[in-house]
Formats: C-alpha cells, structure tokens, sequence
C-alpha cells in the first residue's frame, strides 16, 4: 500500500477498483448529478464520505475497468493533441487563403487586368 496524508478538505478511501476507472466514472454527468444532491454549498462546495458512498456507479470487474480506463485515456491523449494541432491547422488555412486571395486578385491569374484604385473606378468604371 502507498502512504499518504489527508489535509482538510480531503478525505481517503481505499478500495480495491481501477483508480483511473473510478475518477473517469465520478466524472460523468450522471455522478455529477448525484454529486450535486449531497454536496454542501459554502465559499468551497464539498462532499463528505457518507455523502460519496451515496453515489452510485456501475462497477464492472476489474479487467472491464481497466480496458474502459485505457480507452478513456487514449481519447483524452488523442483530443490532448487535437486541441494543439487545431489552431496550427487554422492558421495554416488562413495563409493558404490569403496567398490564394492575394494571387487571385493581383498575380497572375489575371494578366489582362491592370491595378487602379477604388477613385479611379468611380471616374471612369470600363
């Protein structure tokens, strides 16, 4: 067993379930649900040990809990990269646009056309 200390807004369990498994099934909606029901509203909302061994929630054996606990964990890892690869896709995209913009509207895509300014449209629009 691992020594730990309990401060004062903490209390210790011990049980024989995934760790993982438990903060990932007392983090679903349905927990939180029933979280709120016995907690205590004060400048720290808390719960006290009978108030947590009221919540109930589904106890598959151990190897399930595990497996469960390792998927959960790769999805988080995935969305983890996800969320720093996404603005770098965005800003990657708006370069892409502004280059295509920029050719589109002034290089060589349109070799005919000339540059005039929006004063010299209103003088003389053809």
């Amino acid at each position: 067993k691992e020594k730990a200390i309990a401060g004062g807004n903490m209390f210790l369990l011990t049980h024989n379930q995934n760790p993982k498994y438990l903060s990932y099934a007392l983090s679903t909606h349905h927990a939180k649900l029933q979280k709120q029901k016995y907690a205590k509203e004060g400048a720290i909302v808390s719960i006290s040990t009978n108030g947590l061994k009221k919540i109930k929630i589904p106890l598959p054996p151990l190897e399930i809990q595990e497996q469960i606990a390792n998927k959960l964990d790769k999805l988080r890892k995935l969305y983890e990269e996800l969320k720093e690869e996404i603005p770098k896709e965005v800003e990657l995209i708006n370069k892409r646009y502004q280059c295509y913009r920029d050719l589109l509207i002034a290089g060589e895509s349109f070799p005919y056309y000339y540059y005039r300014t929006s004063a010299d449209y209103e003088k003389n629009p053809d």
